[in-house]
Formats: structure tokens, sequence, C-alpha cells
């Protein structure tokens, strides 16, 4: 009824992380001197996980997965990439790689009719073509150009690009095969003829390895994240162009350095404010006195 109350549990925050221990360990373990200083703690309401529903089981790691419609692909260290269904039921496997898959893209799936691309550590892309109606599979084209683990894999309509362990960035063409493909949107075209023109190279002068590759919904930008022992750079690109437009630092240095300014801004102000209500007390008792005296000396002299 009305009348009754739900019991809400709530997840209490201090430096920006959760709180998980006393209170007192959580500080000493950010900086124990902070503990004679103000601090803000903040609440949020408590939900709880998500929780699988089922497990698809394969015969090594799984290195990585897609879902497009109701299909899911699966990339896998068993050298083969598997097509499941979101009802659980496996597919089918589909050889061709030589090493373990790493990365995938989804072109299109539909009606049965599947067609997607898959990197893997035999530095190889595979372009395939599976009709589930007839179950015919095809490897249309392989890719070649990598030397190294092709790590990660970004489509857009027309092309799509690949990073790999050896540092490098590349922009491949994608020939419609199928009407299902087809785009009634205009194709745009790479405007530069060499990759010595572009900022493609980036990684290879910062020494950073590939993590993760997107484009955004028009294709016009993509970005890219790379990583090494010392630190990890976030790259806006423009596609057509292959120009880097910003740079993003994520090292973890940084936003410890900004945490902190930002920390110390907050005490300063918290201080500032702490002070001054100290000498408003002051000057509030001093014009008192000074009050008191006036009304002492007007009573004496009137």
């Amino acid at each position: 009824s009305s009348n009754e109350l739900s019991r809400i549990s709530f997840d209490f925050l201090c430096f920006n992380k959760l709180i998980r221990s006393s209170l007192e360990e959580h500080i000493k373990e950010k900086d124990e001197s902070l503990i004679e200083s103000i601090i803000s703690i903040e609440y949020i309401e408590k939900f709880q996980g998500p929780q699988p529903e089922d497990a698809l089981m394969h015969d090594d790691w799984v290195s990585n997965c897609r879902s497009l419609g109701d299909s899911i692909l699966v990339a896998c260290y068993d050298t083969k990439v598997h097509l499941w269904n979101n009802q659980g039921e496996h597919i089918i496997s589909l050889p061709g790689h030589t090493a373990p898959v790493k990365s995938l893209a989804f072109i299109y799936s539909d009606e049965g009719e599947h067609e997607f691309i898959s990197g893997s550590h035999d530095q190889t892309i595979l372009i395939w073509k599976y009709d589930q109606n007839k179950n015919n599979v095809q490897s249309l084209i392989t890719c070649k150009g990598h030397q190294g683990t092709v790590e990660t894999l970004a489509l857009q309509k027309s092309f799509f690009c690949s990073a790999s362990f050896d540092k490098t960035i590349k922009l491949w063409g994608l020939e419609q095969q199928d009407e299902k493909s087809k785009s009634s949107t205009k194709v745009k075209k790479i405007l530069f003829k060499s990759k010595l023109d572009t900022d493609l190279f980036e990684l290879v002068k910062r020494k950073l390895i590939p993590i993760a590759l997107e484009f955004n919904q028009t294709g016009d930008l993509f970005a890219l994240m790379g990583k090494s022992s010392t630190e990890k750079k976030l790259f806006r690109f423009n596609t057509l162009k292959g120009k880097i437009l910003k740079i993003f630092d994520e090292h973890l240095d940084i936003y410890k350095q900004l945490h902190e300014r930002l920390q110390s801004k907050q005490q300063e102000n918290e201080e500032k404010k702490l002070n001054l209500n100290i000498l408003n007390n002051v000057e509030y008792s001093r014009r008192l006195t000074i009050e008191k005296d006036l009304e002492k000396n007007h009573f004496i002299y009137s």
C-alpha cells in the first residue's frame, strides 16, 4: 500500500571511489594526511549487477565478439570464427585462419545471410560470406599487409580500418558484394594518395600498441586508443584525410594529477569558507563590544 515504505540500499563514494572498507582505511589508502581535513562523501542508489542468462562454451579462449540483429559472432583462439544465434544455438564454425582470431566486424546480417570480416594473429584479414539458408560459406577476400596481429577492426559502409600489433593503421576498400550491403548514400572517397601525407604512422612514432578502434556514425572520424607501458593516448582522426584532429592523454598519472589539483582547490575553498566564518564571528564580537561601549557611554553622558 501507499503507507508501506520499501527499503532502499545505497553505495557511498569518497574521492570518486566506492567505499568498500571503513572510512578511515579508505582515506588512508588515498592519503593519510587527509584524515584531518574536510572531505565530501556522496551516495548513490545501489543496484544489483547484471546476471548472465546463458553461457556459450568454446574450446579455447574467446578474444572478441560482435552482435548484429539476432546473430552473435565470436573470435576464438582455436583459429575459428563461430556464429551463434541469440537463443544460444551454435550455427557454424568457420576455419580459415591459421592462428588465433583476434578481431571481428559485421558487414551485415539479415534473413540468414551474413557477411563479416575477421583479423588474426596470422597477420591477415578475411572477408566472409555465409548463407545460412543454403549452408554455403565463402571466404571472399584475404587482405594482407600487416606484419603483426590484427588487434582491432572497425567498419564504415564502403571501407574498413584495421590496427595491428605492428603499430600500423590501414584503410581498406569494401566492394559491394550484394544488394543488401549497398547504401543509397553517397560513397565517401579517401582524399590522400600516400600514407606519407597522413598521420597514420603516429603509433609507430610513439611506439604505442592499438587496443581499440571505432568510427563515428558518418564515418568521417574514427577514434583509436593506443598504449605502451608508460602511456595511453586516444587519437581522433579525420578518416578521409588521415590526419589527427586531437590527442587525449588517458594515462593514469594525468588523471591522478588532475584529481589532486581538483581536490586541492576544493580543500582551499573549504578553508576559505571556514576562515571567512571565523572572521565574521570575530567581526561580529568586535562590533557587539563597540555597541555596548557606546550604549554605556551614552548612558553616562545623558
